[in-house]
């Protein structure tokens, strides 16, 4: 081989690895939500098809909704919303497995994707992401502001359906929504004046 074909083998290497870079970073743009670096939607739901075909384990699925951040936007502004987003989904993601996947659903609604679930161990789960939550407070403008979530669960296996899976959770958190107790250690966003 001449020098000028090895300098030529050298640069194709370098410019493959390149290529196989940026398809890597294209790839993973494609399944990141761009504000909250969670996954996204599509991602989400690809993965839940894939666990009800082929996961060998249960699995859970948790549907989460923010309370009440329309009313911290159109009181305090976008920005307070979406530090209060990126908290929830800094602390959301802080809590589950390497293995399980958050995604922002969109708006204020996030899911994740517990692979390997116990399902007794699911209202352990939530009580302890509650409390996560719930402790997070904020500073906006010299008041405080405390975030609830409402959280739904549905639990799966192989053969599941993904959309009733999906439809069960998102119904369970509209019911936790409805019917949890304020007084019960749960608060609301309020302002704290």
């Amino acid at each position: 081989m001449t020098m000028l074909d090895q300098n030529e083998l050298i640069r194709l290497r370098r410019e493959n690895d390149e290529l196989r870079s940026e398809i890597a970073s294209l790839k993973q743009a494609l399944n990141q939500d761009d504000f909250t670096l969670t996954h996204n939607r599509k991602y989400f739901i690809e993965s839940l098809e894939d666990a009800c075909r082929n996961c060998r384990t249960p699995f859970s699925i948790l549907f989460i909704d923010v309370d009440g951040l329309k009313y911290v936007n159109d009181n305090f502004g976008h920005a307070a919303g979406d530090e209060i987003l990126l908290q929830v989904a800094h602390m959301l993601s802080a809590a589950i497995s390497k293995k399980d996947i958050l995604a922002r659903m969109g708006g204020d609604e996030f899911a994740i994707l517990m692979h390997d679930a116990e399902h007794e161990n699911n209202a352990e789960l939530v009580r302890s992401l509650l409390e996560k939550i719930y402790a997070i407070d904020f500073q906006i403008d010299n008041m405080q502001l405390s975030v609830t979530v409402s959280i739904g669960i549905s639990n799966g296996h192989k053969g599941s359906k993904p959309a009733q899976l999906l439809a069960e959770a998102d119904h369970n958190m509209y019911h936790h929504k409805k019917h949890k107790n304020i007084n019960d250690n749960q608060r609301i966003i309020s302002a704290a004046l």
